[in-house]
């Protein structure tokens, strides 16, 4: 037997050869390769990451434990360390030896005592030096919960036959969800609502809130409020609980048989001229709940929490409502959704408004979503039907602060005709609407909007598609009107056909002011007309008339449907709700038409789609001037949907003062009075206060609220310290 000595060989690759001679044979010598691998130590850790969680102030989170493991022969000498110091880190034992397929369990604790909510994170490293493995690392989280602020109401609402009646108080609780001490203020506008008490702390404990609602004055209608629980220290820490006051003939629906009825159209029915169906917030559904018809009654219908709350879903069968012949402009629907509604062609019927239907009437639609409908043509190869308006069709009467999106008119080989894929033969005035993402039929016109011949006034108007055989006007066609302040941009068309295209509009013969119409990547984003008067204006391709131009808008985030102008001197974030600031300046900014602009927009007779002046409606204006945007405005309104209100671009221009609320030229006491109407008003709430002058532009510092700095600057502006 030969051989060497092995023992005490380390961990490695070891090699050798072995030689098998015999003198004289055939095949003499053969060669053995012998390989030896001995396997050393080689460190195993069990978990890669930790995390624990806790609340501000409560007690430890549990221990966790994570193993140590040599996972190789030999001994294995290992130890932990902090990547870097961490207080709140703990754990044991911190070294060790193992043999070979021995594991040992390491605790890691942690201590919160004292650490502010927030997240903090810490690494551990596992080494072990020669070992297999080494180094391993460790990450380890903690969640410290801080103040979490709780609301138990999301609205209210008080009902009073008579203003002359006290009303009883109505109670919510704000609490801490989470940990630490939360300290928290309560305010409510208008006048008539109060709260006791304006604030608090809470550990955990839920703190009531007394409401109270004065009708002392009022009269009969619904009135809107808003409690603003607010916390500094909460992560998300202002909640609102809108609250409602009905004076008068008030009929509640709602869902969970709390109200008078629990269908619309119960409602409407048990209504009379000047009452209110207030619809609680819900998802609303089936029969009474679609195909509404208001039966020709001067009534209001008005979701309590507004239309992000209150829906109308039609689940593909039947509208959402149904105007006749008569129904005025005090017939109204505020503050709804309407959504998947539906209405189709026969052989011998057209299809008339997905959402909602008029036949010669003119309803006011305000602070509504008609999202989301269809309308479906008829062809059979012999007999074809157009369908018209997917979205809203044939009302007449003022719609306003609505978004009426994603509807559109069927295409395929059974529904081939059709005009407007959000609105179409509607001529009554449409004012600061969101028209986008609707789209036209395969032979028909207007993707946007088509024959809507009444004033339209600070409308987005864009990403709408008419792609089809020889029609034209993506965004508008044949809406003859003025349009004034809008911005009508990125609305594709493509005639199949014959190759033409036209995005944007298309005969529309009205006065076009102050528009920015644009859409880069298409044949034709202007205007094809032989009548329009276009002037100041920014046209893609350019357009003859007094002020206009041709430059890049600067759109803040075309993808994301952000048509707001960037600007240097402070550009509206409507996803952050504040203002943010760019690194160039839109050339649209302070090159509308100088001075100022009213609109008369009255009303007219329902029944009359020509539109011919009745002068015994009330007279119903708008105006459009620089005066409704903030300082610094440069005493010029912006292009675009937004020029003229409270979401324009800032201009870089120092023309004015902020103070000057009434855009007069000077500082002075009816400021001051326009001042304190807003003061304690922030965010939305400020925006949408309806008083006199242009809303929150008491928010001089433009920090979100109207309050003691905002004064400040107005004293000074005031007495010229």
């Amino acid at each position: 037997m030969g051989g060497g000595g092995g023992g005490g060989l380390g961990g490695g690759d070891y090699g050798c050869g072995v030689t098998v001679s015999a003198e004289g044979g055939e095949g003499s010598p053969r060669s053995v390769a012998v390989d030896l691998e001995v396997v050393g130590p080689w460190v195993v850790v069990s978990k890669s990451a930790l995390s624990f969680s806790v609340l501000e102030g409560g007690g430890d989170p549990n221990a966790q434990t994570l193993t140590v493991e040599n996972g190789g022969g030999g001994v294995l000498e290992w130890a932990i360390e902090q990547n870097e110091p961490c207080g709140w880190l703990w754990f044991e034992p911190s070294s060790g030896m193992l043999l070979a397929g021995e594991s040992v369990l390491v605790s890691v604790d942690v201590n919160a005592q004292g650490l502010a909510g927030g997240s903090y994170g810490c690494g551990l490293t596992v080494s072990a030096p020669g070992a297999e493995g080494s180094p391993r690392s460790v990450a380890v989280g903690l969640e410290v919960i801080g103040p979490r602020l709780e609301v138990s109401e999301s609205s209210l609402y008080f009902a009073v036959p008579d203003a002359n009646l006290l009303l009883a108080e109505q109670v919510f609780t704000v609490r801490n969800a989470g940990g630490g001490v939360l300290e928290f203020s309560v305010a409510a506008g208008p006048e008539w609502l109060s709260v006791v008490p304006s604030g608090g702390s809470s550990t955990g404990e839920a703190v009531e809130i007394s409401v109270t609602a004065d009708p002392a004055g009022l009269s009969m209608g619904v009135y809107q409020g808003q409690i603003t629980v607010e916390s500094s220290q909460a992560e998300d820490g202002v909640v609102t609980v809108n609250v409602a006051l009905g004076v008068g003939g008030i009929i509640r629906v709602a869902l969970d048989g709390l109200g008078d009825y629990s269908t619309i159209q119960a409602g409407i029915d048990a209504a009379v001229d000047g009452d209110t169906v207030l619809v609680a917030d819900g998802i609303y559904t089936g029969e009474g709940n679609k195909d509404i018809d208001f039966k020709g009654k001067a009534i209001t219908v008005r979701g309590l929490g507004g239309a992000e709350n209150c829906i109308i879903d039609c689940e593909g069968s039947g509208r959402g409502f149904y105007f006749h012949r008569g129904a005025g402009n005090n017939s109204v629907i505020d503050g709804l959704t309407i959504r998947n509604g539906v209405d189709g062609a026969t052989w011998r019927s057209k299809a008339y408004g997905g959402g909602i239907r008029c036949d010669g009437a003119a309803p006011t639609i305000m602070n509504c979503r008609i999202v989301d409908c269809i309308v479906w043509g008829y062809y059979d190869g012999l007999v074809g039907q157009y369908a018209y308006g997917g979205g809203i069709y044939g009302c007449n009467g003022p719609i306003v602060n609505c978004v009426i999106e994603g509807n559109r008119i069927a295409r395929d080989v059974l529904s081939l005709f059709g005009d407007g894929g959000g609105l179409s033969n509607c001529h009554g005035p449409i004012v600061n609407c969101r028209i986008t993402g609707n789209s036209g039929a395969l032979y028909g016109t207007g993707g946007g909007l088509y024959d809507c011949d009444g004033d339209i006034i600070n409308c987005l108007i864009a990403d709408n598609n008419l792609d089809g055989y020889v029609w034209q006007g993506a965004g508008l066609s044949g809406c003859d009107g003025n349009i004034i302040n809008c911005t009508i941009a990125y609305n594709l068309g493509e005639d199949f056909h014959w190759g033409w295209a036209n995005s944007n509009l298309y005969d529309c013969d009205g006065l076009i002011r102050n528009c920015i119409i644009w859409g880069e990547g298409v044949d034709d984003a202007g205007i094809i007309s032989s009548e329009a008067v276009v002037e100041y204006s920014n046209v893609m391709g350019g357009y003859e008339g007094e002020g206009n131009i041709e430059v890049e808008p600067m759109f803040a985030d075309v993808a994301n449907g952000d048509y707001h102008l960037k600007s240097a001197a402070g550009r509206w974030d409507p996803n952050s709700g504040g203002w943010v600031y760019d690194g160039v300046t839109s050339g649209c900014i302070d090159r509308g038409a100088p001075g100022g602009y009213w609109y008369d927009v009255t009303p007219h007779d329902p029944q009359d789609s020509n539109y011919v002046n009745d002068p015994s409606d009330d007279i119903w204006v708008v105006e459009v001037d620089w005066c409704g945007e903030y300082w610094p405005h440069g005493g010029r309104i912006n292009m675009g949907a937004y020029g003229g209100t409270g979401e324009a671009s800032m201009s870089l221009s120092s023309v004015g003062s902020a103070g000057d609320l009434d855009c007069d030229g000077a500082v002075w006491f009816y400021d001051f009075g326009l001042f304190a109407g807003q003061w304690g008003l922030q965010n939305s709430e400020a925006r949408s206060q309806k008083s006199e002058g242009p809303p929150w532009r008491g928010d001089l510092d433009r920090d979100g609220l109207v309050g003691l700095a905002d004064l400040a600057m107005l004293i000074e502006e005031w007495v010229g310290l």
